[in-house]
This record gives structure tokens, sequence and C-alpha cells, in this order.
């Protein structure tokens, strides 16, 4: 009987099938958010964005620049839908307290790489800079491995990991009371994280001078890491060694 207190994080595997018939297929990897049915609440993806119209392109090149975003279950279906689903594998499983504190410490990695202005690489001189490296990269900031099986596939960009060195999120340094982790969440939804948002500061942000080299350092990334989503935080009433199951976070409005 499945667990009504438990949550789980599943990375999956589509092929693009963008390439002529024939040659192999490179495979677009996200991360999807499981309620305790199996359900996904919510997806983690990494796109190109068009700099000068602002919105996500479907193939990406040097001009475009590279975003972290968080959707709710049916928009990334409905994103995806084209695409065959090559590989899944469950990563993790456990109680909603601390699944909320794993998926807190992606959305702090999503805040961090959103801020680097990115520069969208399909391949490179060792490894492309692209959704494969957002995927893997929330992967480590969750404190979690990246399955074989789908790291075996060809996902160009997945040996590009986006973290600085030495990196460990806010959230990940001890479990916020649930009340704490509602009002995290809430707050980077409606503002760092907010779909429009991001959209909005690629229009802001400047076009790099030379972005055929430009690709992230993690010893010198172009803006230093700081706690996403502290400052929505409020004092709590819950003592903080009390342990409190509550549900999975919700899904972001579509």
């Amino acid at each position: 009987m499945a667990n009504a207190h438990e949550m789980s994080i599943h990375v999956v595997s589509v092929n693009l099938n963008v390439l002529p018939e024939g040659l192999p297929q490179p495979n677009h990897n996200y991360i999807s958010i499981r309620d305790h049915t199996g359900q996904e609440l919510l997806a983690i993806h990494g796109f190109a964005v068009d700099r000068e119209i602002g919105d996500i392109v479907a193939s990406g090149g040097e001009s475009d620049t590279l975003r972290a975003f968080m959707l709710p279950h049916k928009f990334s279906k409905k994103l995806m839908e084209s695409f065959p689903v090559e590989a899944e594998k469950e990563i993790w499983r456990g109680s909603n307290v601390e699944g909320n504190q794993k998926l807190l410490s992606g959305l702090d990695a999503m805040v961090f790489f959103n801020k680097q202005n990115l520069v969208y690489h399909k391949v490179g001189l060792e490894a492309g800079q692209n959704s494969n490296s957002i995927a893997h990269s929330i992967v480590k900031a969750m404190g979690l491995e990246f399955p074989t099986e789908i790291a075996n596939l060809w996902a160009p960009g997945h040996d590009r990991i986006l973290l600085p060195e030495n990196w460990t999120s806010y959230y990940a340094r001890g479990l916020l009371d649930p009340k704490q982790a509602e009002q995290a969440y809430a707050g980077l939804l409606t503002h760092e994280l907010d779909f429009g948002n991001i959209l909005k500061q690629v229009k802001q942000d400047p076009v790099p001078e030379d972005p055929d080299g430009k690709f992230f350092d993690p010893k010198n990334p172009e803006t230093p890491y700081t706690a996403a989503g502290t400052q929505h935080i409020k004092a709590s009433t819950v003592p903080p060694d009390v342990k409190i199951e509550v549900s999975p976070l919700p899904p972001p409005k579509a």
C-alpha cells in the first residue's frame, strides 16, 4: 500500500528524434517529482531561450541562453508529448519532509543557474552546456546519484556540472519545519522561479561578447552563490526539532 506521507524523485530521458533517420538521436533528460501514487506533480527542465524574443526555442544555439524551469505536470507533458520516453529511473523515495528539503535544494540551484547568464551549447570541446547539464546538476544539488543506465544514453551536455566547487545548498544544511519550507517554496515560485519572470530576466541580461567560448567555470561563477528564497521564510511557531509529516508541496499553477 502506498504511503501518503511519501514522495519520489525520478530522472526521465526522452528521445528527441531531431537528426536524419538512421543517425543516433540525442536525448533530453529532466527531473520528475511525484506523489506517493506515482503521479507527477511537477518537472524540472533546462531549455534554450531566445535572447531577443525572450521565449523558449525548440532547438537552441550559441546565440541563446540556457535557463532552468519548474513546470506543472500538464505543461511538461504537453511539451514532451512528441518525444518517446527511452528510460526513466526512480532515484529517491522517502518522507515528504525530506523530499521537500531535496526539492528546495534543487530549486536553490535553479536560481543559481539562471543568474549565470549561461550560453546554450549543444556540444562543446569537452561537453555541451544544455538541458542535460541542468538535469545532472539538479540531481547533484539534491545530494543524489544520477542513474547509470540513463547516464549511458547519448545526452550531450550531461557531463558538464553547473555548480560551483564545494557547493552545498542552504536547504541541505538542516531540515526546515514544514511551514518554513512552504514559505520558501511559495516565494521562489512567485518571484525568482516564476515562468514569466525568468523570461523577462533573459531580455534584460547582457549578451556575452564571446558566446562560442563562454562555458560555466565552477571556480569562478559569474554570480556567486547566495541562498535563494530565504527572504520569503518568516519565523515559524513550529520548534525546529519537531518533525511533522506534510503533503508534498503543491505544483505551480499553469
